[in-house]
């Protein structure tokens, strides 16, 4: 019996393979290979098998997964085509690989951000548990700044403006990437707060915080998880009744019914006057007034 060696796949197109055409040994050694090249086409030939049948890289999944420490980002890249596909359809394959992935949503590279977000988003959906651990670097995540990619071009480059919008278009891109792998951390950390809400409450404070966004995807963030930690916990986010209150300030919808159900579930009568404020603003949609009236009307009940 021979050992199978990068040599074996070298040859392979990833255009043209079929699950029938590959030893998946030979993928696992291109993946270990020292050469960039040869584990950049290992790992396109796995993102082409698992296109096919996600079940046939199944076995490499572990070695994909150990690519996540890499520097290369194309093989970054291709590692997590793969592992995207076989997590849409076998989650439970990558629970060893949620720190990386954790981890690569908040990657210098937008790129790898996004292609990381794709992995994130079903194994959370499915065992959002799983990310208890790692609240502290999703919050991170959250807090870390947007970046622009092509930030004090104010001029065109040589090239003209033609060139020059070609710059802007890839900022553009980059941050729009970045917002895309903030915004699956989010649902993340909301997954796990429904899903174990006492995981949440050492992290209250980092929670608050995010009440004071100019992203209100933060805020809403922020305010449905101290909502759904108050439900279990309700003297864990007392602290959070004054930053709450100051976001009802906002013209958004979204935050404000979001901020109000978190009201109601702290139970605190500090926040019935700015609730009567919401019931009473005639801009408001309807029904969120007639949720803070009645989120009002409780907490006044419960004071007396």
């Amino acid at each position: 019996m021979t050992h199978a060696t990068a040599d074996d796949i070298r040859e392979l197109d990833a255009d043209e393979i079929t699950p029938a055409d590959v030893d998946i040994e030979h993928v696992r050694a291109g993946l270990t290979d020292e050469e960039n090249l040869v584990r950049t086409h290992a790992a396109k030939i796995a993102a082409a098998l698992a296109a096919q049948d996600p079940d046939t890289v199944v076995p490499v999944v572990p070695t994909l997964l150990d690519r996540l420490a890499e520097d290369h980002s194309v093989v970054l890249k291709e590692s997590l085509t793969a592992l995207a596909l076989v997590a849409d359809e076998r989650p439970a394959e990558l629970a060893d690989g949620v720190p990386a992935l954790v981890d690569l949503l908040d990657h210098d590279l937008p790129l790898v951000r996004t292609f990381a977000a794709r992995v994130v988003r079903p194994v959370a959906a499915e065992h959002p548990e799983w990310f208890a651990t790692e609240l502290d670097d999703l919050l991170a995540t959250l807090d870390s700044e947007i970046t622009n990619l092509v930030e004090g071009l104010e001029e065109p480059p040589m090239g003209g403006l033609s060139t020059f919008e070609q710059y802007r278009a890839i900022g553009e891109e980059g941050r729009k990437r970045q917002l895309a792998a903030r915004a699956v951390a989010a649902n993340v950390v909301v997954a796990v707060a429904e899903a174990d809400s006492a995981a949440l409450v050492e992290h209250v404070p980092a929670i608050v915080d995010l009440l004071d966004s100019d992203d209100t995807l933060l805020v809403t963030t922020g305010a449905d998880v101290i909502g759904v930690v108050a439900e279990d916990h309700p003297d864990a986010t007392s602290t959070a009744v004054e930053p709450l209150c100051a976001c009802l300030d906002t013209h958004d919808g979204a935050v404000r019914a979001s901020v109000v159900t978190a009201l109601g579930y702290i139970g605190d009568d500090r926040a019935v006057s700015p609730l009567r404020e919401v019931a009473t603003d005639t801009d408001a949609d309807e029904d969120l007034r007639a949720l803070a009236a009645e989120t009002a009307d409780w907490l006044d009940r419960d004071a007396a």
